[in-house]
């Protein structure tokens, strides 16, 4: 199952880097949560398919990035990525590369809890350069 649990999760980078809003739609359960730092303008706490296309709006409306994936660790029902994040804040041009780990939860095949983690003192640097 955990194999197959990675391979959710991998199916979840190629789509959300190639824009693919129905692959995406697909992968998360209709119930999904989504948590990253309120320290972020994105930040917050976000439940559902419409919340996940907030979250993905505000910071999509703040930078244009792709996640680069390094590693992925299984441990049962949940998958670590780990990474960086890079791009380009939309206001100033500034270019970044971020390091990230995402913690997946994965319930009956679909991406059920999605926690975002980045160097938030460095990203919020970048916002306001």
């Amino acid at each position: 199952m955990t194999q197959e649990n990675k391979q959710i999760v991998r199916n979840f980078y190629e789509a959300a880097n190639t824009r693919d809003s129905k692959a995406l739609a697909e992968l998360l359960d209709e119930n999904i949560e989504i948590y990253q730092s309120e320290v972020l303008p994105w930040g917050g706490k976000y439940q559902g398919h419409q919340g996940f296309m907030s979250y993905a709006f505000k910071m999509l409306g703040m930078i244009n990035s792709q996640a680069v994936i390094e590693q992925f660790i299984e441990a049962g029902d949940q998958v670590v990525a780990i990474g960086k994040t890079q791009g380009e804040v939309n206001s100033n041009s500034k270019k970044f590369e971020i390091r990230l780990a995402h913690v997946w939860t994965i319930k009956n095949e679909k991406l059920s809890r999605f926690e975002v983690y980045v160097d938030a003192p460095e990203m919020l640097r970048m916002l306001d350069e």
